[in-house]
C-alpha cells in the first residue's frame, strides 16, 4: 500500500472515531520515520473488526508499527481473551506469519481478527 493511502486510511479512521488523535499522530509519525529510513517493509499486520457481520475496521499496518498496532486492539478483548501482547510482539519481530488474534464477542455482535502476512 502506498504511503499516501496509508495516511488517508489513518485519517479516515480518525474521522470515524475508530482511533484517537494521539493514536493517529503516533501512526503518522511512525510512517514518517519508516519513510525517512527508506526501508521497504514487505510484511504487514492486518486488523479487522466486524460488527453485526459488517466490516467496521479494515487496516493494514507495516510490521515496523507492530507495537502500536497491537495497542489498538480493544482493552476488553485483551482482558477477555487473556492475551499477552509482549509475546505477540516478540513473535512478530521473530518473523511469525499467520493469525495472532481471533476474538468473537457475540453479545456485542463483534468479531476481531489480527494477523500477519
Amino acid at each position: 500500500m502506498a504511503k499516501h493511502e496509508e495516511r488517508m486510511q489513518i485519517l479516515e479512521m480518525l474521522k470515524d472515531d475508530k482511533i484517537t488523535t494521539d493514536d493517529a499522530a503516533k501512526l503518522l509519525e511512525a510512517l514518517d520515520a519508516d519513510e525517512r529510513r527508506g526501508r521497504a517493509e514487505t510484511r504487514n499486520i492486518h486488523i479487522r473488526v466486524f460488527e453485526n457481520g459488517k466490516d467496521k475496521v479494515n487496516v493494514n499496518i507495516p510490521i515496523s508499527l507492530a507495537r502500536l498496532a497491537l495497542n489498538l486492539v480493544p482493552k476488553d478483548v485483551v482482558q477477555d481473551q487473556n492475551l499477552d501482547l509482549r509475546s505477540l510482539i516478540t513473535s512478530i519481530e521473530a518473523g511469525f506469519r499467520g493469525k495472532l488474534v481471533e476474538a468473537d464477542i457475540p453479545e456485542e455482535g463483534r468479531k476481531i481478527e489480527v494477523f500477519v502476512e
